[in-house]
């Protein structure tokens, strides 16, 4: 029984002395690779991943700040290109950024960002996750969108420019322009998850950046020639003349491919000793054997002595000119596009 004994205490010892071997060999809260800014590379290298970290009191909260670096990653990418070849001014930058910010979290909840388990700093007290996304598997999942927004663009532009109406042609042309925004922001954020897609696209890209051309090519075949009625000092002439201008387009004397017919009429009524007028003024754009446009507008009634017949004329063309300046360019806008 005693030789039993002696041999059970050395037993004992040698066990626990294998314990604390084993927990000296082990650091304590040692810090992973990942969870390093300096080491993170080794594990998730930048040509096969996108990785971001986030440090937060808790686990959920540094899971959520990770995806939040990852969406600043992609929104601070997709900004500097697009705004170093933008000039905008302050509300259309506020506007832009907040439809890039809206479609960089959406796309980022699209491809099924992958996380690490959380590794918490007891020194600092805080919890380092790492967010990140394996850029070819990620492609694969997002492609399939891009194709359908490919798609839908190829056709539009297909149809754009065989259109054989050159207004209808400027029209399909300008609304391709500002809905082929997503398709190019796609595009944008394709080549930041895996820039080997970019191939694929090119002539995509081409296309988009070539509309603004287009369509000035196209306003470049269309002329106007203004003929007006009872415009004298040809005011409100030159102001139907500025906009169409400022639609882009041209207005030349003679040869013109349409016509622009603009007729005023005082509507001044005569009694014993003073006028009234009720002016009205009326543009219509004719070509190709059809009417394009039709503008009429009537200003308030203008009263004045027959003494002072001058001075109503003045006070009816710069309501009519006021008029105009107003509202023409406008309604124009929405035919001469």
């Amino acid at each position: 029984m005693k030789l039993k004994k002696s041999f059970c205490i050395p037993l004992m010892f040698i066990v626990i002395n294998l314990l604390l071997l084993s927990c000296a060999s082990t650091p304590e809260n040692e810090i992973p690779l990942w969870a390093n800014e300096e080491n993170i590379e080794e594990v998730y290298p930048s040509q096969k991943y996108i990785s971001r970290l986030g440090y937060a009191s808790t686990d959920s909260a540094a899971r959520v700040y990770a995806e939040g670096e990852l969406a600043k990653y992609f929104s601070h990418s997709v900004e500097s290109k697009t705004f170093a070849s933008e000039k905008m001014n302050e509300k259309e930058t506020s506007e832009k950024e907040l439809t890039k910010s809206v479609l960089i979290k959406s796309e980022i909840d699209l491809i099924a960002v992958k996380h690490t388990q959380s590794w918490y700093n007891k020194k600092k007290k805080q919890y380092i996750n790492c967010a990140y996304i394996e850029r070819e598997q990620a492609w694969n999942i997002y492609k399939s969108k891009i194709g359908l927004l490919q798609k839908e663009f190829n056709l539009s532009y297909k149809n754009a420019v065989s259109e054989k109406d050159l207004f209808t042609k400027i029209s399909l042309l300008t609304q391709l322009q500002e809905k082929s925004a997503e398709y190019e922001n796609a595009l944008d954020f394709s080549h930041i998850l895996y820039p080997d897609a970019d191939s694929f696209y090119e002539e995509d890209k081409n296309k988009i950046a070539s509309l603004e051309s287009k369509i000035t090519e196209e306003k470049n075949k269309i002329s106007f020639q203004i003929k007006t009625v009872n415009d004298s000092s040809n005011k409100i002439s030159s102001l139907v003349s500025n906009s169409i201008n400022e639609c882009g387009y041209k207005v030349v004397k003679q040869n013109a491919a349409y016509l622009v017919q603009v007729e005023i009429d005082t509507g001044k009524s005569y009694y014993s000793d003073s006028i009234t007028a009720n002016p009205s003024v009326s543009v219509i754009i004719s070509g190709n054997s059809k009417n394009i446009f039709s503008y009429e507008k009537s200003c308030q009634r203008i009263t004045g002595f027959k003494d002072a017949e001058n001075f109503v004329d003045k006070k009816i063309y710069d309501s009519l000119e006021s008029e105009i300046k107003s509202s023409l360019t406008n309604e124009l806008k929405t035919v001469l596009k």
